[in-house]
């Protein structure tokens, strides 16, 4: 007792030890060699900092930036930061030169590519910052990553990114470097020289740390394809097997019956001296109970599709009408696959989009995301192959109840697979619990969303994964244990 007493301390203080270095992995800022603090790496800093230059409330504005900043995949803040300092000092509604207007300085005539409904929206702050970004953002993909190069297509035309050749871009960059440079280390250092090694130019430009890592989960969603070939194979052989036992059965409740018959036939007279009511009585019974069990046997696989699989169907079409697409569909695993995997959608983008130099200053918040994301990916997986081990259950029982109703006529014990039909039904139940359970499931995830840069967030949404699988793996078979019934024919 104190040994396991040990254990659950230890348990607990490595998680709570391992909660304390990843907070302190994001929450702590990224200090240069001049004990200068990034601006970029906190809210907190760029508050106080926007706060010197705008009359405007500056949580608001840098708290638009960071949300449009992670919608569009922009981890370098800095780069924002300096990109509205550069264009307006921070001034909401500064008269300009004319061609611009608000916080990034937004065309008037050039609206429509800034993701915006109206000419109107560049004078909202609101909407001028996500128009600022949005397009930002698209010169950033353009450029490479490049927060420069980027620049220069903003503030110079896509057509113009990149082209030195052009005093008024070439001046404009430098600003806008040396103003990155400041937010970034502390020192403006030089512009754009080449072979300079100046901040922007080693940590964004021609270097391999501000590329995309490159972390693809698509082979996840084209496992799909080959569960939904294994179930297709699975059941396509048990229906060929049903129908071949069916073919066998008949000929073999025949022959039994005969037997039954000759046997009834010759003990009957022998025994009471004449033909009387018990003896007809006896062989109506028996022509009633063979003609049934023909029936059955010949219908059979109509009663598996229909009668035990539609039960099993009409369990979660309760809760999701769309059957064609419904989760709960116990005979489509590769949707239930694709559905739950999207629920990580979040961190796998994330990971897909994050840079060398994102995983070193954010190596907690990259190594738990990776951590959530594959460890929920297992479970999943897991999940979606303990439902075909219950559908290939099933079908086994339907194959071999069909083989052992010819011998419910004779009622030899011996022969007959002890509580076949009690397997079936109990399928038949996890069947319906399974598809029950992943309709309100599936209804539940739309509601929890998360954000892959919030830790609590990410931590939830693995733990909803463990409860998905925990229910999805445990509660269809105590509750078939619970009401399982031993049925006899």
């Amino acid at each position: 007792m104190n040994n396991i007493y040990i254990t659950l301390q230890r348990i607990i203080m490595g998680v709570f030890i391992t909660l304390m270095v990843i907070f302190n992995y994001n929450t702590s800022y990224a200090i240069t060699a001049n004990n200068h603090v990034d601006i970029g790496t906190s809210k907190e800093l760029a508050y106080d900092y926007v706060a010197k230059y705008t009359n405007e409330d500056p949580h608001y504005i840098v708290d638009r930036i960071w949300e449009e900043a992670d919608r569009y995949g922009i981890y370098d803040k800095t780069a924002l930061l300096a990109l509205f300092e550069t264009e307006s000092s921070w001034i909401t509604q500064p008269a300009g030169d004319g061609l611009g207007y608000g916080l990034g300085q937004l065309s008037y005539e050039y609206w429509s590519d800034y993701d915006l409904n109206s000419q109107n929206d560049i004078y909202d702050v609101t909407k001028n910052i996500h128009g600022s970004v949005y397009y930002y953002a698209k010169m950033l993909e353009a450029a490479n990553g490049d927060p420069a190069v980027a620049y220069t297509g903003y503030n110079g035309g896509a057509g113009n990114m990149g082209d030195f050749s052009i005093p008024a871009i070439v001046e404009h960059m430098n600003n806008y470097i040396a103003i990155y440079n400041r937010l970034k280390t502390g020192d403006p250092g030089v512009g754009y020289q080449a072979g300079v090694p100046s901040i922007i130019n080693y940590f964004s430009m021609n270097n391999a740390l501000n590329r995309p890592l490159g972390l693809d989960f698509s082979y996840i969603y084209k496992m799909g394809s080959s569960i939904r070939t294994i179930v297709d194979s699975i059941v396509d052989g048990c229906v060929v097997a049903i129908k071949s036992l069916i073919q066998i059965s008949l000929p073999l409740l025949a022959v039994l019956a005969i037997i039954d018959f000759s046997m009834f036939s010759w003990r009957g007279p022998t025994i009471t001296g004449q033909l009387d009511s018990a003896f007809w009585t006896g062989m109506a019974q028996r022509i009633v109970k063979y003609g049934f069990l023909a029936i059955l046997i010949e219908s059979w696989q109509f009663i598996v599709n229909k009668v035990f699989i539609g039960t099993a169907k009409w369990s979660y079409a309760t809760f999701s009408p769309d059957t064609a697409t419904a989760i709960g569909d116990i005979t489509a695993p590769d949707q239930q696959l694709q559905h739950f995997i999207s629920f990580l959608n979040p961190s796998m983008t994330w990971l897909g989009k994050v840079t060398a130099l994102d995983m070193i200053n954010h190596m907690g918040l990259f190594l738990l995301n990776l951590f959530a994301t594959y460890m929920g990916l297992f479970l999943i997986i897991l999940l979606i192959f303990s439902i075909l081990v219950v559908y290939l259950e099933f079908y086994l029982s339907a194959i071999f109840t069909v083989f052992s109703i010819s011998f419910a006529g004779l009622k030899p014990t011996s022969f007959i697979p002890e509580g076949m039909m009690s397997h079936l039904i109990t399928g038949t139940i996890r069947l319906m619990c399974i598809g029950l359970i992943f309709s309100i499931m599936k209804k539940t995830m739309v509601l929890y969303t998360y954000d892959p840069t919030d830790i609590f967030g990410i931590l939830g949404a693995l733990l909803f994964v463990i409860v998905i699988v925990v229910i999805g793996v445990l509660l269809p078979n105590r509750i078939a244990d619970g009401l399982q019934v031993s049925a006899k024919l």
